[in-house]
Formats: structure tokens, sequence, C-alpha cells
């Protein structure tokens, strides 16, 4: 490629002029580029399950957290938490009610908790270390096959992430070389 003065302000006319045909054909081919990739590793394939719903794994997920924010607060070192009002889930008692995003190593939650009694009541579960085993039969690190049996849907290899749905509840998989890397199940679809 020609070497541009970086202290000259280019116009795109005066780019072109200093850039070789080849130079352009280069750059815009980098740039259609990234758009594709960029594009691509968003969206997701979605498949219907026919065995068990995604919307099971939510009931395993709130027997297996605490239902008091508290006690999700020292299930582990919480690295960050972040408190927004809510105005979505607590129709008339919005004023009642908080969404907390909360951090650890390898998983966040997005819990819906009463100022007040601090109940709380997973919206949304994202889990990137097997060491967090909150979901059941159901792992990072374990295998595309054991998900496929468990929720009977096949899961294109070559496509990740790919969402799992039922009646309403959507589980989302990452995985590479045939094992799960991350999982998101979002419980507030059937709210």
């Amino acid at each position: 490629m020609t070497r541009l003065d970086s202290s000259a302000i280019f116009t795109p006319q005066a780019l072109r002029c200093t850039l070789s045909w080849a130079d352009m054909h280069k750059l815009t081919f980098l740039t259609v580029a990234v758009f594709l990739t960029s594009t691509a590793s968003v969206a997701a394939d979605s498949i219907s399950t026919t065995a068990t719903d995604p919307d099971n794994t939510c009931s395993v997920l709130d027997k297996n957290l605490p239902g008091n924010l508290f006690s999700i607060r020292k299930m582990g070192y919480l690295r960050k938490e972040k408190v927004v009002g809510d105005t979505d889930y607590c129709e008339h008692q919005a004023k009642d009610c908080n969404v907390h995003t909360m951090e650890f190593r390898g998983l966040t939650l997005i819990v819906l908790a009463k100022k007040k009694t601090h109940e709380a009541s997973t919206l949304v579960a994202t889990l990137s270390a097997p060491s967090w085993n909150l979901l059941g039969d159901v792992k990072v690190g374990q295998t595309l096959e054991f998900l496929e049996k468990h929720y009977g849907a096949t899961i294109p290899r070559n496509v990740s992430p790919v969402v799992l749905k039922g009646e309403c509840t959507p589980l989302t998989v990452w995985h590479a070389n045939g094992r799960v890397t991350k999982l998101n199940l979002d419980c507030q679809a059937c709210i």
C-alpha cells in the first residue's frame, strides 16, 4: 500500500487520489469482510426443542439459587453489581422493585428484587465457567450430544451461538469443538 502522511487531513477525494486502484480494492474488501464477520457472529440459529422445554431449566435455576438478594451476593466473589429501578416487571408496584445485574467470575445474573423484603427472582443467567452448576444437568463444558438428547434438538456444529427455544424460554448455547463454552438462559421471556 502507498504510505500516507499522518499530518495531512484527507478528504475521500484526496484519499482516492493517494491510494492506487489495487489498494482501494483491498480496503473495500477488508471493510466488507469485517462487516460480514461482525454480523455473522451476532446472528444465532433458533431451534425448537422437542424433549425438554428450557422453561424447566428455569425452574431448576430457581431451586438452585437462593431466594434472597443478600444470599445471592454471598455465592461467590461479586465483581460488579449494577442496580436499576424497575419499569417492566412489577407493573403497578414499579417503585417497590429493582433490577440487579450481578457479575461473578463465570456467571452473570440479572435479578428482580423487592426493595423492602429483598426477595429475588432470576430473570437472566449467563454461565461461562463449569464451576457454576446451577442448571441441573445442563453445564458449561459438557458435550453437545448431551444437550441434543436432553432437549431433543440437533445442534449444528458449524454455527455458534445457537438458540434452543421451547414454548417461550430461549437457551442460547455457545460451543466449540463439540463442547458447550457458554450458556444464556432468559427466564424473563415467559413473564
